[in-house]
């Protein structure tokens, strides 16, 4: 079959039209999901990329656009065709203490009034704004909110246990070092930090984020992007560095071939 036949081809303004009635507006909302694959010029390609973002924008999708061609904080190429450097890089813009603080106020405000002046972490002033007493407060939250997000068995242990503690370092922040939160906002990044091993154990954490466990962690971010506020995940892959790296070694092999 001739692939690169003109019948073939659409034009990149149809493509994207397609793909946003039939799957950001309905499809991917409803809890689908899809894998398309394109191939074109360098500019229909980046101008595919660039809609993209904006239509998933518009939908309320969180957007990611992975490139192995370009190289990470150490200088090395990202290699994504590993899920964890996948997902890393899927997640290098997420929030994760604002998105986890906003969950943990969301729960907060549809029980007690919390005042616009009041931070977070002043959680004698919100009790205080309420007639509660701070650890009647503080222990509704854990059996109600903690307990029901540690038991959300669509998450991975590993993320909704430390969603559990990265949310509740939000309205009771420790004093230890490093803190909770430090600990878990490197190893939801996939960094370690002097005494990070000691922390995580502490709340039931015994491993980092690897080729192992991180597919399970993609898919509980999707899950979890909609208690954000977000629809759900739009992950743009760009192929081309991989194809250029192909080529490249199949031009060197046939020069290595004896005559």
């Amino acid at each position: 079959m001739d692939w690169a036949a003109e019948r073939l081809r659409v034009p990149t303004e149809e493509w994207i039209d397609t793909f946003e009635s039939e799957y950001l507006s309905e499809y991917l909302q409803s809890g689908g999901s899809a894998v398309k694959v394109l191939s074109g010029s360098h500019s229909s390609l980046e101008k595919v990329i660039e809609s993209l973002h904006s239509a998933s924008s518009n939908h309320g999708y969180f957007f990611s656009k992975l490139n192995p061609a370009e190289s990470g904080e150490d200088g090395k190429k990202p290699d994504l065709h590993r899920i964890d450097r996948f997902y890393f890089e899927a997640t290098k813009s997420v929030d994760w203490k604002a998105w986890a603080a906003a969950e943990a106020k969301n729960f907060l405000e549809a029980r007690i009034r919390v005042a616009q002046h009041r931070e977070l972490n002043d959680l004698d002033g919100i009790a205080a704004d309420n007639g509660r007493d701070t650890k009647d407060l503080l222990n509704q939250y854990q059996r109600e909110f903690a307990t029901r997000l540690i038991r959300d068995h669509s998450l991975a242990i590993e993320f909704r246990t430390a969603l559990t503690a990265l949310s509740r370092a939000q309205l009771v922040p420790d004093s230890m070092t490093p803190t909770t939160e430090e600990v878990l906002l490197n190893w939801f990044t996939g960094k370690t930090m002097p005494g990070a091993a000691a922390a995580l154990k502490r709340i039931q954490i015994f491993g980092r984020i690897d080729k192992s466990n991180a597919r399970h962690m993609l898919a509980s971010l999707c899950r979890w992007l909609p208690r954000t506020g977000r629809v759900g995940l739009v992950a743009v892959l760009d192929f081309r560095p991989y194809e250029h790296k192909r080529k490249t070694a199949a031009h060197a092999g046939k020069r290595l071939m004896p005559g």
